[in-house]
């Protein structure tokens, strides 16, 4: 009876969840359609949601009390996204936001220890290290009829759409910060399975560097092709979704470059989300790849902008090690 509770329990906050996480995509609705809370009723939307919308002095979900919503998109999202993942199931090391990130590590201290005695310390960091919150966003179009698409497949469409343009935006941040922190860089021919193992090794050496570090790998969709061959030996594991290398997780990017590879000391760099915002627009104008201007006035679109603040700081000097592989014709 007790296993069966804890079933139908896991069961009913999966579901809270998966409603928390949906009024994001409601409330992108109503910022595209310019929605208040009555007609957003008379829609069916979800309770949720509603109570969001009538709470929305700002365009902060934080402001309006949806965190439980924002966190609950997020872990969604990170299906899509290495930065939210290693957010989400806590690879980063999760730290308070605007507060000096000091620390000491103490050598061994003896049981017989005196008070006011001095205490040796083997680490220091006194570097008054901030977790600075920052923004990143991005903008979502569709046309006026897709937005007002109210049955599952329309949901669905509305909240990929969000979901997909903040994981990718985050990502890519991810990278530039990353890559400021001057990564080691290694090349590898990765024609066969040696050549894959050897290259990998090298970057692993390069971080692997103390115990109870959380190392996690970040490839390119192009490099897991590379490897979705290869299993040395039950060492590589690497698919459409992710994986394992050397028995730590491998998940992917749109963020990095082609046949590239990141490892990263996620539990060297301190991280956290704070805030979701949406804003909705319908006169903007847009300019194509091409160059050309286009009016979603005239084209019937509506542009929402989703923006993510957050907060990311390699707490070490050696976060990233970065490998690309090449293969020969």
């Amino acid at each position: 009876m007790t296993s069966f509770n804890q079933r139908m329990a896991d069961i009913s906050a999966s579901a809270r969840k998966l409603e928390e996480a949906a009024s994001i995509g409601w409330i992108a609705r109503s910022k595209a359609l310019r929605w208040n809370a009555e007609i957003m009723e008379e829609h069916r939307a979800p309770q949720r949601a509603i109570d969001v919308v009538k709470s929305l002095s700002t365009d902060s979900l934080a402001e309006a009390g949806a965190t439980t919503a924002v966190l609950a998109f997020l872990e969604l999202a990170a299906t899509s996204s290495a930065y939210l993942r290693m957010l989400t199931d806590r690879s980063f090391q999760r730290a308070p936001i605007n507060t000096p990130l000091l620390f000491a590590t103490t050598e061994p201290i003896a049981h017989q220890h005196v008070e006011g005695q001095i205490i040796p310390v083997s680490d220091f960091e006194m570097d008054s290290v901030r977790l600075q919150p920052e923004s990143v966003g991005a903008i979502i179009v569709a046309n006026k009829e897709a937005w007002r698409r109210l049955d599952a497949p329309g949901q669905a469409y509305v909240t990929a759409l969000v979901r997909n343009a903040i994981a990718k935006a985050a990502d890519l941040r991810m990278f530039e910060i990353l890559d400021a922190t001057n990564p080691q860089e290694f090349i590898a021919d990765v024609t066969g399975e040696e050549g894959a193992v050897a290259g990998l090794q090298q970057a692993l050496g390069a971080l692997f560097t103390k115990a109870g570090q959380r190392l996690r790998w970040v490839l390119s969709p192009t490099a897991a092709a590379i490897l979705a061959p290869y299993s040395a030996g039950g060492r590589l594991a690497v698919g459409p979704n992710g994986g394992t290398i050397f028995d730590m997780p491998a998940m992917l990017t749109d963020a990095l470059g082609e046949n590239e590879i990141a490892l990263i000391a996620a539990s060297d760099i301190a991280a956290d989300a704070v805030d979701l915002g949406i804003f909705g627009s319908q006169s903007a104008t847009l300019q194509m790849p091409d160059g050309s201007l286009m009016s979603m006035f005239q084209h019937n679109m509506v542009a929402v902008r989703a923006v993510l603040s957050f907060a990311m700081q390699p707490a070490a000097e050696n976060v990233m090690a970065k490998l690309t592989l090449t293969v020969t014709p």
